[in-house]
């Protein structure tokens, strides 16, 4: 009777309100299996060690694990590429002029009128550090030729692309969110938060409230910029943009929401402005707390905002030391985050959820 205890991996019975738990003989068949079945996918890390019988047929795609990712991700924002490597930081400059009036200037023939006024330039130096980065791959003979006998399965490049895919999705998180040591497009300090322009989502809208936005968010963005710039991004958190198709007005399905809102900035500010989605926007990535959603309104100018990476991912060279380990290492170097050079150039509007 004891083999049909219930027992824990330590060996102890399990017990419910001080009594043992007795199995029947097919009960404890069922635990044997199942531990059984446990312990083997515990061994079989490279998931290629799998029962099939003479009629399973082994398909030749191998489906792949996705993210999130964003495609063209400098539609979002420059890249400065090669600047700083191996250094440490990044140092960009920022000039700023210094002088009277204009009609200051006016000069006249008097002694008392002939006085030359002067105007004057300066400086500041905005620091971004720089980030070493390094992720290695490995595998032994073993691994290799095991996985190469399904002939369907890739060990060597399945963890190639892995290790691309880690440094792609870092950048893109690290562009949008920031770092360690940096913040990103979406939550920088300098930028001005507009919590009052948008009030609802726009695919929650009516066609009177998208015109009363559109016609109220550039004296908006003039006003914190002192009219010296137009903005030709607009990023948005991904669930309101999925919602752009809808029409404007459903009795009258004549347009939609996106194309109204990319009509009216595209008349506003110019014909290169655009509209991006971004998940990162959505309440449930930004990391701004309080049940939000934020909008960025901007200038996409390498004047006003990039992102650097002044080494970009790089393989090295495979090696081994005894022809049955192998190992490759990948480096490379990043930013801590997105530099903003003109603040004011940035605008954020953020909504309830």
């Amino acid at each position: 009777m004891s083999d049909y205890i219930l027992k824990n991996s330590r060996g102890q019975a399990v017990k419910v309100s001080g009594h043992e738990i007795v199995l029947t003989k097919n009960e404890k068949d069922v635990v044997d299996f199942i531990r059984n079945q446990a312990a083997a996918m515990s061994k079989n890390d490279l998931g290629i060690d799998n029962v099939v019988t003479i009629l399973t047929a082994i398909a030749k795609e191998v489906s792949s694990q996705k993210f999130y990712s964003i495609e063209n991700l400098s539609d979002y924002i420059p890249f400065d590429i090669g600047t700083g490597t191996w250094m440490q930081s990044i140092g960009t400059f920022r000039s700023f002029e210094f002088g009277q009036k204009f009609e200051d200037g006016n000069v006249g023939l008097s002694v008392a009128d002939g006085k030359i006024s002067s105007i004057d330039a300066g400086v500041d130096l905005i620091q971004q550090p720089i980030q070493n980065w390094a992720k290695k791959i490995s595998y032994s003979l073993f691994a290799l030729k095991q996985t190469s006998v399904t002939n369907v399965f890739d060990y060597v490049s399945s963890l190639e692309r892995a290790r691309k895919r880690n440094w792609d999705l870092g950048l893109q998180s690290i562009v949008f969110l920031g770092g360690r040591n940096g913040k990103g497009l979406i939550n920088s300090q300098g930028p001005t938060v507009d919590a009052t322009t948008i009030s609802k989502p726009f695919s929650s809208m009516t066609a009177a409230e998208l015109n009363a936005f559109v016609s109220t968010v550039a004296s908006v963005w003039y006003a914190n910029c002192y009219a010296s710039a137009k903005p030709n991004r607009f990023v948005i958190p991904l669930s309101d943009f999925s919602g752009l198709s809808a029409f404007t007005d459903p009795n009258f399905p004549l347009t939609t929401k996106f194309k109204a809102l990319d009509d009216a900035f595209k008349a506003q500010f110019g014909s290169d402005f655009k509209i991006l989605p971004s998940a990162y926007n959505d309440k449930d990535r930004n990391g701004l707390g309080g049940n939000k959603n934020r909008y960025v309104l901007y200038n996409s100018d390498i004047e006003t905002i990039k992102f650097s990476v002044p080494l970009q991912y790089n393989a090295l060279q495979l090696s081994t030391l005894n022809g049955f380990s192998y190992e490759s290492c990948a480096v490379g170097q990043y930013a801590t985050g997105t530099t903003l050079i003109r603040p004011q150039e940035v605008l954020y509007f953020d909504c309830a959820a």
